[in-house]
């Protein structure tokens, strides 16, 4: 039975029947979406178009999967015939390279085409990409390594650049917020390098919520270039979203961490972008990661400890909670580095080093913090007063999947795929490192667990950042390398390809969208926003609850800005109950402070946990929607822009 699981034939098989099942259930999906698009000229069901295209789809979908029936049936010859086609390609030199570039390129340009919409279809994107890119793998001239290698590479390549591009290709020039709270985030980041933009009435001091090492990152553009546009500070905010996940990648799985292959090392880094994209993970934590990565060396123990200080003051200086984490990881590192029968203080004094490094650096966090950036209330203050929602961990509203489950479904393979290494190389571990990484672990999932269960969190997995990013550094020490590579059974195999093709999927099967109003024109609303505000600021302060995006790229000039009550401050208060805050709040409103608030739009409408965020609305309906409706009115209404301007109720209406 052992030898039959371990069988390369075996999975040979088992490969070449989900890759049928895939292309069946893509075609499925393809035929549901044509049927119906016609009105009985074409069997009934589909147009003439539809029709047409799906015949000549179907009798290549029928051709492929025979193919994978005879993989199925004899492995050994399909074996055969596909290295006979790997020779003739090979003789195709640079033709080959291009043939390579087409494939790859073509599922991206389908989906990502104007009619690409047709084709947001589960089950078929991730049939296409993984179609096109074992085609790609046989054609690619690196002999080196064998087809399936080169398919995997390009399967997390090809997904790898689908994530990317069609990330870049939702940046727009709209003047508006795209999605809540997204143009408050914009000015958030001018305000450590330009402050110069805005007039004050009042002294200036930063908002509670800001912290240097994530929004002066975000805010770097402000710092180097003359007045950057929106669409300049959109392209850089994707850009953090995405391209310090791969440069981890790159650090972890470079040649100084690990035997691996260079195909190999590719392989693992497009891995670690798909699969820390699952969370998705703040630059900050990863690039306090990456700067570990590439710092830490084995035997210079100073490079070490400098770097582990760094990389602990800079994770501090952007969230306090990450402030340890960098540490985790080096002492991880350094302990998975050391041999089982060495005596215990030759094992553990590096680590201890690393972790007081760590710590140093942790603490200067703080005392930056607290110097050089002071503020009225801790950084954490409204974080600690906030209720907990522990039904978020399963299934909500707010996350069908719930955290938990999520959690699961994402980490699963590869920690099964981690414990059977270690079984494998039990001669390496002993109960030192295996509680070390025991208590790592549990301790970032519990943080990540409170996190998320906290309002205003769960709808994903994003807290559990410094959990996911952990794994990531885990799998070069575990068993990542040329040496226990060579001596995997066939089963750790097969759990390695789950692995490797499960954020492929996560993240493939469907597309993101942006939610902009079509047929309307923005920069009409502006002028009339603009109008309306430099009038009104005329006869008193004008408060952007919201859109304070407008002051910082241009479209409204010369308004004093009011530093308080912004949109995600006062969620986060709402959300704490901060009854001194708010008791100054409704102050302000009744005695009509403000001659215009521009704000999202306000509706009395309690939700519950049975809606999305049910919780955080009724929050801010019972703290900020209904105190304003009482004192103010709407003059102006955007609402396909989500924007309302309100000004203050006669006194008879009061």
């Amino acid at each position: 039975m052992k030898s039959m699981i371990r069988s390369r034939d075996l999975w040979l098989r088992i490969g070449w029947l989900l890759l049928a099942v895939l292309i069946v259930s893509g075609s499925r999906d393809l035929y549901l979406r044509g049927s119906g698009t016609g009105n009985g000229e074409f069997l009934g069901a589909f147009s003439l178009k539809w029709g047409i295209g799906l015949i000549g789809y179907g009798l290549i979908a029928v051709g492929v999967v025979a193919l994978c029936g005879y993989g199925f049936i004899r492995p050994n010859q399909m074996m055969g015939w596909i290295e006979r086609l790997e020779d003739r390609f090979e003789q195709l030199k640079f033709a080959s390279w291009l043939i390579v570039v087409g494939l790859v390129l073509f599922p991206l340009f389908l989906f990502l085409s104007p009619w690409g919409w047709r084709f947001n279809l589960p089950y078929f994107r991730v049939m296409l990409l993984v179609c096109f890119s074992i085609v790609s793998g046989i054609v690619l001239p690196q002999k080196r390594s064998g087809w399936l290698e080169r398919s995997a590479l390009m399967i997390l390549l090809s997904a790898t650049l689908l994530l990317i591009v069609q990330q870049f290709i939702l940046v727009t020039d709209y003047p508006f917020a795209t999605s809540w709270s997204e143009g408050n985030r914009l000015w958030d980041y001018s305000l450590y390098f330009t402050r110069d933009l805005y007039v004050f009435n009042e002294p200036f001091t930063y908002p509670t919520y800001l912290t240097p090492g994530r929004h002066g990152l975000w805010g770097l553009p402000f710092l180097f270039l003359t007045n950057p546009s929106i669409v300049t500070m959109r392209l850089w905010d994707t850009f953090l979203w995405t391209f310090p996940y791969l440069f981890l990648g790159l650090a972890v799985f470079s040649f100084r961490h690990t035997s691996l292959a260079r195909m190999w090392r590719w392989i693992m880094a497009f891995w670690a972008f798909l699969f820390l994209s699952q969370g998705p993970i703040y630059a900050p934590l990863v690039l306090s990661g990456l700067i570990l990565a590439l710092g830490y060396h084995r035997q210079r123990l100073w490079q070490s400890l400098l770097v582990t200080a760094v990389a602990c003051f800079y994770a501090g200086i952007s969230r306090w909670t990450w402030m340890v984490a960098p540490a985790a990881w080096a002492v991880l590192w350094a302990l998975l580095e050391t041999q089982v029968d060495q005596k215990l203080w030759k094992r553990v004094q590096r680590p201890l080093a690393l972790g007081v490094a760590g710590m140093i650096g942790a603490v200067l966090s703080l005392l930056v913090m607290n110097v050089a950036f002071p503020r009225p209330d801790p950084i954490y203050a409204t974080s600690l007063s906030q209720p907990l929602l522990w039904y978020r961990l399963w299934s909500s509203a707010t996350n069908p999947t719930g955290v938990v489950n999520g959690l699961i479904y994402a980490v699963s393979p590869l920690l099964l795929w981690m414990v059977l290494v270690t079984i494998h190389k039990r001669k390496n571990w002993d109960l030192i490192k295996i509680l070390a990484i025991f208590l790592v672990l549990a301790g970032f999932l519990v943080a990540g667990l409170v996190a998320s269960v906290k309002i205003g969190g769960g709808s994903n997995i994003h807290n559990l950042d410094m959990f996911l990013v952990t794994l990531i550094f885990l799998a070069p020490r575990v068993g990542i390398s040329k040496d226990s590579f060579n001596q995997y059974s066939g089963a750790v195999w097969a759990i390695l390809a789950v692995v490797l093709f499960l954020p492929v999927w996560n993240l493939t099967k469907e597309a993101p969208s942006l939610e902009i109003p079509q047929g309307s024109n923005p920069q009409e609303a502006v002028t009339e926003i603009r109008d309306a505000i430099q009038s009104a600021s005329q006869e008193g302060e004008v408060l952007f609850i919201d859109q304070r995006q407008l002051l910082t790229f241009g479209e409204i000039s010369g308004v004093p800005l009011v530093m308080d009550y912004e949109i995600k401050d006062m969620m986060n208060q709402a959300m704490g109950h901060n009854q001194a805050y708010f008791d100054k709040f409704h102050a302000d409103i009744e005695n009509h402070r403000f001659r215009l608030i521009v704000s999202d739009p306000l509706y009395v409408v309690f939700q519950g946990p049975k809606i999305a965020f049910g919780e955080e609305n009724d929050a801010w309906v019972e703290e900020v929607t209904i105190p304003i409706l009482e004192a103010y009115e709407p003059v102006m209404k955007f609402d396909e822009h989500l924007i309302w301007l309100l000004a203050p109720k006669a006194e008879s209406e009061k």
